[in-house]
């Protein structure tokens, strides 16, 4: 009896599919109001502009699972649904929303959706929640499973280790807004337990901090499409294969990220990627990733170097001219353009992104007008 069901109500979701995919063109939209006092947290959920809240007075978790409750129902009554698409601005427009040391979870508690539910966030929030010393995930938003997110917010965290967002699991779509973490956490986060989303880039989003990911977890969007203009992100990989996949699609904007805590690894365009690599020549030279003007011909080679390879084919990353390197003192540092080449041992004046080798260390910079 229990598989009956089952097959009816998948039955029933794909007869009804078309008109609720149309019903859900019909976006409500939440405001998350209020603050924490020095009584506790007083934090109210409106719909629509309705002056009748739909949960007033109360943490912000309990407004948020409030707002998704209240979006389940709509799209098609109780139990198991088909995914809703709503918005939810955080703030009034002008304020800031601070909840504090809490923090803004969405999930789903209870028999969940038919697919993944969006969720449309605007507004400004901050908070001062902590890190977590298990590894589990925490931020001042957190995002699991069954939600794509599309972001045109400002999202802060201010606390030592505090990290901004957190992904464990679903999808957020950053295309806009502000992403900070001001204090040694981390701008985006992947928690150790959990964290198997991913995170896409597009437009020209601000990001304050490291954004901290799993391989093949960050992608770069075409609609709308990233255009980064001189925004600079860095990125941390939990991954030290050579090879692993840093950014997908994001070979021709090498220029705008830089790896952090990458040890002898720098960043290399495969195919349409960026990837994790190593130079291809011995320690005494220099090869680093190419300008997105020059990739065709000025790429790194993600892998290690051998005495026998010396033609890859067009699925293999070509390795760029090099020159080799005089022996300097480990503490002088020397500049480099984007195609290998030392320019000497003080700083360009001349705007562009440069590299910089200190020692066994090899860093990006961006030199401005």
């Amino acid at each position: 009896m229990k598989t009956r069901k089952s097959f009816l109500a998948a039955l029933l979701w794909a007869l009804l599919s078309t008109a609720v995919f149309a019903q859900l063109a019909d976006q409500y939209k939440y405001t998350i109001t209020g603050g924490v006092s020095p009584i506790g947290p007083s934090f109210t959920a409106t719909k629509n502009g309705s002056t009748m809240p739909i949960k007033t007075d109360e943490s912000i978790q309990t407004v948020i699972t409030a707002i998704i409750s209240d979006a389940m129902a709509n799209a098609l009554g109780p139990g198991i649904s088909p995914p809703f698409n709503i918005g939810i601005q955080f703030g009034n427009g002008t304020n800031v929303l601070d909840i504090g040391q809490a923090t803004a979870s969405f999930f789903i508690n209870g028999p969940g959706t038919l697919g993944m539910n969006k969720i449309n966030f605007s507004g400004k929030i901050t908070s001062t929640a902590p890190a977590s010393a298990a590894g589990s995930p925490s931020g001042t938003v957190i995002i699991s499973s069954s939600f794509s997110v599309e972001s045109s917010a400002d999202i802060a965290n201010t606390t030592a280790g505090g990290n901004a967002i957190c992904i464990a699991g679903g999808e957020m779509k950053i295309f806009g807004g502000t992403v900070e973490s001001t204090n040694t956490g981390y701008a985006i986060d992947f928690p150790a337990i959990g964290g198997n989303g991913q995170v896409v880039l597009g437009g020209s989003p601000t990001i304050t901090g490291t954004m901290q990911v799993k391989a093949e977890a960050l992608s770069v969007a075409t609609d709308p499409a990233f255009a980064p203009a001189g925004e600079q992100y860095t990125i941390k990989l939990l991954a030290d294969a050579v090879g692993s996949v840093a950014v997908k699609g994001g070979a021709d904007f090498i220029s705008n990220f830089t790896l952090a805590d990458g040890g002898d690894l720098i960043l290399a365009t495969k195919d349409n990627d960026l990837v994790l690599a190593v130079p291809t020549s011995s320690s005494s030279s220099l090869v680093s990733s190419s300008s997105s003007e020059a990739k065709s011909s000025s790429s790194v080679a993600p892998s290690s170097s051998s005495s026998g390879g010396s033609s890859s084919s067009s699925a293999e990353p070509v390795p760029i001219a090099h020159t080799p390197l005089p022996a300097i003192h480990s503490e002088i540092p020397t500049y480099y353009t984007m195609k290998g080449e030392p320019v000497g041992s003080t700083k360009p004046a001349k705007p562009g992104v440069y590299l910089v080798k200190q020692g066994s260390s090899v860093r990006k910079i961006v030199v401005y007008k």
